[in-house]
């Protein structure tokens, strides 16, 4: 009776460890390209974030994503100074919980604030895929922003 439950829970902990893997991100091999770069996002969720962008956020920050005087750049060289080598997930809590100041910052909903990400990320020239990025902080953590080419370090 006792071996027999001793072999019910190593099962069920092979099961288990099997499920927890498969569901994890696969993680980046030190010298690899970012994921980044392999369309983690859909032209969908882009021209979404678009819209988001323009109603929310380019008062502060241009129409163009070229910054003002009330907010940064989100284009180009200040984008990258910014947020290279930074995780995804770092730049999306920045945008879910700051964006837009001195309002609550939750009138968007956080799929909505990753859609606007997914536009500023897009507009510096990353590429789009077929699949639609969510909101899940383990995949986020594993995508590292990095510049085309770069070797990514997470």
């Amino acid at each position: 009776m006792r071996a027999r439950a001793i072999l019910h829970l190593t099962a069920a902990a092979v099961l288990f460890a099997a499920l927890v893997f498969r569901a994890a991100p696969p993680a980046l091999a030190q010298g690899e390209e970012s994921r980044l770069w392999t369309g983690v996002f859909s032209e969908a969720q882009v021209a979404r974030g678009k819209v988001a962008f323009e109603e929310n956020c380019a008062r502060c920050h241009n129409p163009a994503l070229l910054g003002s005087d009330r907010g940064p750049a989100l284009k180009g060289e200040s984008f990258w100074n910014n947020w290279e080598n930074e995780s995804l997930n770092t730049l999306f809590i920045k945008v879910r919980d700051n964006m837009p100041p001195n309002l609550t910052g939750n009138q968007l909903e956080p799929q909505t604030k990753l859609d606007i990400v997914t536009y500023v990320l897009r507009a510096n020239e990353v590429p789009a895929g077929s699949a639609e990025l969510r909101t899940n902080p383990e995949l986020l953590d594993a995508i590292q922003i990095l510049k085309k080419g770069a070797v990514a370090t997470i």
